[in-house]
């Protein structure tokens, strides 16, 4: 009878066994799927090369248009780009004249 009222000291060891693994379960769970786990790192990565590049591609283009606003400042003219764009803002072009667009 006394052994009804007192469960064996194995039952204990497995309850305690299943309870740990149960908490191992969680934390690990939280560790790839969480809002700071694994699988959000590499999401948070993965975006930050693309800003990357694309920052750099923006960076190029506005170094791209700062030399062409220096060129037509009126205190240091660059009379190519100015003719270019003359030409280009009125439609008239050179007869032996090459147009490449964009």
């Amino acid at each position: 009878m006394s052994s009804l009222l007192h469960p064996p000291h194995g039952n204990k060891k497995h309850l305690l066994f299943m309870v740990m693994l149960c908490i191992c379960l969680y934390f690990s769970f939280h560790l790839l799927f969480g809002e700071r786990g694994y699988l959000k790192l590499v999401t948070l990565s993965h975006h930050y090369e693309i800003t990357k590049i694309e920052h750099q591609a923006l960076k190029e283009e506005r170094e791209g248009l700062e030399k062409n606003v220096i060129g037509m400042r009126s205190d240091s003219i660059d009379i190519d780009l100015f003719e270019e764009r003359v030409q280009v803002m009125l439609g008239v072009l050179p007869e032996n004249a090459f147009v490449l667009k964009d």
